[in-house]
Order: C-alpha cells, then sequence, then structure tokens
C-alpha cells in the first residue's frame, strides 16, 4: 500500500505506454482500525481510504493500467469492518465501474470456538457484493 501512495503518475504512464496491459494488486486488509489492530497491520484508516481512492484513480486515467484492492473476510472479524467495507466500496463511488476489483480474501482465525459456516460466509459476501460498485470476488487461492 506505501508503495502505490508513494507512487507518482510518470509510474503509471510509462507502465500505460508498454504494449500489455500491467495488473497491480493492492493488499488494503481493512479500513476499519479494530481490524487493523487485530491484524497488527502498521497503518492507519485515511491511508487505506486514499490508496483505494488513488486506485480508483488510476484506473480511470490509465486504459491499460489496473489496480486491484485485497481486503481480508471472514466471520473472526470484528463486525464494524463489515460495515466499514460496504461503505468503502459502495458509498464512496457514484456508480459502478467494471474496473478495479474487489477480492475478499477468507480470514480464519483458529482461536475462536465458534466459526461462521460457509453458508454464513457466503450470505455475507453477496451483500458486500450487492453494495459494491465494483466487481467483487471470492480470492479463491485460499480455502473457506
Amino acid at each position: 500500500m506505501d508503495s502505490l501512495l508513494k507512487s507518482n503518475d510518470s509510474l503509471f504512464a510509462s507502465l500505460n505506454r508498454l504494449p500489455f496491459f500491467t495488473y497491480i494488486n493492492v493488499g488494503l486488509e481493512s479500513a476499519d482500525p479494530a481490524t487493523l489492530a487485530l491484524l497488527k497491520k502498521p497503518v492507519n484508516v485515511k491511508d487505506v481510504e486514499k490508496a483505494f481512492k488513488k486506485m480508483f484513480a488510476i484506473n480511470r486515467k490509465y486504459e491499460k493500467v489496473e489496480v486491484t484492492a485485497n481486503f481480508v473476510f471472514g466471520g473472526g472479524l470484528p463486525q464494524s469492518h463489515f460495515l466499514a467495507l460496504c461503505e468503502l466500496t459502495g458509498n464512496t463511488l457514484t456508480h459502478f465501474y467494471n474496473k478495479g476489483a474487489v477480492y475478499l480474501s477468507p480470514f480464519i482465525d483458529g482461536k475462536r470456538k465458534v466459526r461462521e459456516t460457509k453458508r454464513e460466509l457466503l450470505k455475507k459476501f453477496n451483500k458486500v457484493k450487492a453494495l459494491s460498485r465494483l466487481p467483487t470476488f471470492i480470492y479463491l487461492i485460499q480455502r473457506l
């Protein structure tokens, strides 16, 4: 995320001039302070929001560059994470955009005694997907 925030337009302009498409995925993890603390991420919500907005701006400006974002997702996270995720991916954009996907990486907390079932997680995912104004997918490299 820091690399994205520190990069300037000349980098993306040069990538855009290449004879192929460039895809960049950024781990934003959460727009919720409680979740960032739980994950022990040394970032703050303002930087996550700035990185999300920069991702969006890059995707609008450069035809051959696409930036996507990863967020954690699952039952071991505070409810405030789910609400912040819906707010960021839904309410900060004016309408649906087909460039700049959001990937939700399953978070499994092995310490929790009660875990959400796959069905409950899928229901929560469908709600986020319905509210999001960007294409939203489960990051399937990990098992649910």
